[in-house]
């Protein structure tokens, strides 16, 4: 894996890993907008921070983002195998 796919990878899991957290301690319980809202975050980190321009590929690795990022014993693995599927899926050259 390389060192950009596991600093994205790393700022990926962060970010839904705060999202996560604050919907929780804000009580909510609709699932299905937890869901929109968490996949809306990552697509926007992936255009903001890498310069992605491609829908479907944001699509894809927002669905492929492990679920409970705040799972402590699980957070080496996620953040190992998110950055083998970012490597795999992203064409890191035609990125900033």
């Amino acid at each position: 894996m390389t060192p950009r796919a596991l600093a994205l990878a790393r700022t990926l899991l962060s970010r839904t890993r705060a999202f996560e957290q604050a919907a929780r301690r804000n009580g909510a319980h609709d699932d299905f907008a937890i869901r929109e809202q968490r996949q809306k975050l990552v697509e926007k980190v992936l255009f903001t921070e890498v310069g992605l321009t491609d829908f479907a590929k944001a699509q894809l690795v927002a669905v492929a983002m492990p679920r409970n990022a705040d799972a402590r014993q699980h957070a080496d693995r996620d953040l190992r195998e998110l950055a083998e599927f970012l490597d795999r899926h992203l064409d890191w050259a035609a990125l900033t």
